[in-house]
């Protein structure tokens, strides 16, 4: 990282909330990395951006990373390095580096999920007002049914000035109309829980009538629903330190893509997808165990049968049934996320980062590669995905 410095960062947030706590933690990963002191303010309703501009020229800090919903023009930053993270998009500067979630692979891991379950129609229940994520997540979430084949039925939206009490009845009407069986997208875990309850009130079977995936892995509510609410996990704190590593680059001069998106770690299963028999089968655990272990250090399929202790043809069929791809899938899957993820995030060589993934040949893997992926692994690097 170079030599280390005494530069202060200011920090402007919204919630303190365990999404907050993600965050914070990968800015402070980073900032004990550069040497970095963080000033760090939550800023509470409206942002005033006279106190913003007091704070600065109090701190003096050397660049600003703020998730605050209002633009910091340059009259109140001065024209230091600036980063946006997790705001409203209309607001960012058109040239201000701004980081958000991957839309299209947060809505991938919503579509594997409910294909997987079954489904064959689809639906997606927004948030309230005019959220640019939310309706990114919508648009991909469509995109990726139809590619599938899948039936993509009308979303429910709200308006942002409906009363909790007729977002319900908005929410209950839309759900006793929706064709059944149906897998439905919510934005955000606070739109999957609020699902969930509608249904429960109005007696639509979950997840045998309507399965429901959120985001954002929020515990408090996707362990209190009922049932359960299976929801997809925001990489928060690998976000939060791609803006901080930004941010030190535009503090060295450097230039910075204006618009970065982070992907999520992946979707934790609950019963809001998944029957309360949940299909089990140790063979099958025991083979995703090796194969998360092993599949960068040369695993084969065949290695993978030898565990689960049973023919070829049964072990395939019931590794599919369980977790809807074939072993060498599942092997290909953790080598290519290995893969991207130390182009992403690592000067690794590309020859070096083939061999760590288990691939004998570098151009079979740039081969591979750009198949997989739809671009080289020096533009996925210099793409930073």
């Amino acid at each position: 990282m170079g030599s280390l410095s005494k530069e202060t960062i200011l920090v402007l947030h919204k919630y303190a909330d365990s999404t907050w706590r993600a965050q914070s933690a990968g800015l402070r990963h980073f900032a004990l990395m550069r040497g970095w002191r963080l000033r760090i303010l939550q800023m509470e309703g409206e942002s005033d951006l006279a106190s913003i501009a007091r704070e600065i020229e109090t701190v003096g800090p050397t660049g600003i990373i703020t998730s605050i919903e209002k633009a910091l023009p340059e009259e109140v930053t001065g024209g230091m390095p600036t980063v946006y993270f997790d705001c409203q998009l209309g607001m960012v500067p058109p040239d201000a580096p701004f980081f958000c979630h991957d839309a299209s692979a947060t809505a991938h891991l919503a579509a594997c999920e409910l294909f997987r379950a079954g489904f064959k129609s689809f639906s997606f229940v927004s948030f309230p007002g005019e959220w640019y994520w939310s309706r990114n997540r919508e648009e991909a979430f469509a995109k990726e049914v139809r590619a599938r084949g899948g039936d993509f039925l009308p979303s429910l939206h709200f308006p942002s000035n409906e009363s909790p009490s007729a977002l319900r009845l908005s929410m209950d009407e839309w759900v006793r109309s929706l064709p059944k069986p149906c897998g439905v997208f919510a934005a955000n875990d606070k739109s999957g829980a609020m699902l969930l309850k509608v249904c429960r009130d109005a007696g639509v079977a979950v997840p045998g009538e309507v399965a429901v995936v959120g985001v954002d892995n929020n515990l408090p509510l996707c362990m209190s629903a009922k049932p359960t609410l299976t929801s997809i996990v925001p990489d928060w704190w690998g976000g939060a330190f791609m803006a901080a590593e930004a941010l030190d680059k535009m503090i060295r001069g450097k230039k910075v893509e204006a618009r970065q998106t982070f992907r999520p770690l992946g979707l934790v299963s609950r019963r809001s997808t998944v029957s309360t028999s949940p299909r089990k089968d140790f063979r099958v655990e025991l083979a995703m165990s090796l194969i998360r272990l092993r599949a960068c250090s040369g695993l084969r399929a065949s290695d993978v049968v030898v565990k689960m202790g049973c023919s070829r043809r049964l072990a395939e069929l019931r590794f599919r049934e369980i977790t809807g791809q074939s072993i060498l899938e599942a092997i290909r899957q953790v080598r290519f996320n290995s893969a991207s993820t130390l182009l992403a995030r690592t000067d690794v060589p590309v020859a070096k980062v083939a061999r760590r993934c288990g691939w004998k040949s570098v151009p079979t893997f740039c081969i591979d590669f750009r198949r997989e992926k739809g671009m080289t692994p020096e533009g996925w690097r210099r793409k930073g995905l």
